[in-house]
């Protein structure tokens, strides 16, 4: 997904990364430089929950309720609701 960088707008964008890679830390460390305070705070963790939850036919909420994947979706919903409330650009 191409991600669109502008102020009128909340856009996301989704990427892979696989943190054991040592470009890793490049490729955080440019989008902290490039996006600042507006680069959101939480990271979502590569699980194979996130995979397996539509193969039962439930989302990553519903498909186990003790676990990480879960744990981190419930803190970027709350990351992005409290930046609407306070009405800050997201990007």
């Amino acid at each position: 997904m191409e991600c669109q960088l502008n102020q009128s707008s909340i856009t996301a964008c989704f990427k892979v990364v696989e943190k054991r890679r040592a470009s890793y830390e490049d490729f955080l460390s440019e989008l902290e430089y490039l996006l600042g305070d507006r680069l959101l705070k939480t990271k979502i963790s590569h699980l194979t929950e996130i995979a397996d939850s539509p193969f039962y036919g439930k989302t990553v909420i519903d498909f186990n309720n003790d676990s990480k994947a879960r744990v981190e979706f419930y803190k970027l919903a709350e990351e992005i609701i409290e930046r609407v409330e306070r009405n800050e650009e997201i990007t």
